[in-house]
């Protein structure tokens, strides 16, 4: 049950922000377990799919649950987010520098369809069970018009500490 395990929380350092990306609507944040790509223009109007939050669990080595809280403006069967994923890190000047060192980053099993649309559901929670994943990992998400572009979250599973249960990351602007 949720209640009974220990949730650890992610701090934020002072890192700068993850610098030449090649989409100019993605600005990046980074710290010492991963990072963020924010799609700032989109945000509150969420023509694009967001990941807003990330919990990880691990059940065996390089085995994982992640649940994806999605958050996109859904508009019924004809646009609305159909899908998340967790996808190795692309491995170039748009990522962290964990990830270009890191060139076994893999994923197996990693997609989850969504569906059916979430109008009245939002942001709304999935999970995705037995991902098997080494290295530096994105949760992303898309829908049936954009596609993808909105804000993902990246992990290296490396650096995350799961002695003590899940690890969540979540993020949200300071005007909300």
């Amino acid at each position: 049950m949720l209640n009974d395990e220990v949730i650890q929380t992610l701090e934020f350092s002072d890192e700068p922000l993850v610098s030449d990306l090649h989409d100019e609507s993605l600005s990046g944040i980074s710290w010492e377990e991963g990072y963020l790509l924010l799609n700032q223009e989109d945000y509150g109007i969420w023509d694009f799919s967001h990941i807003l939050a990330v919990r990880v669990r691990q059940s065996a080595e390089d085995t994982y649950s992640f649940d994806a809280t999605v958050r996109h403006r859904d508009e019924g069967w004809d646009h609305y987010a159909d899908l998340f994923r967790i996808v190795p890190a692309v491995q170039d000047e748009a990522t962290a520098d964990d990830a270009k060192e890191d060139a076994t980053n893999s994923v197996e099993n990693g997609d989850r369809i969504l569906g059916h649309p979430h109008d009245t559901e939002q942001p709304f929670t999935r999970s995705q069970s037995g991902v098997v994943a080494t290295g530096v990992v994105c949760v992303e998400a898309k829908d049936t018009v954009h596609e993808w572009g909105g804000s993902s979250l990246c992990l290296n599973l490396n650096k995350l500490d799961f002695d003590n249960g899940p690890v969540n990351i979540s993020w949200k602007l300071l005007d909300e």
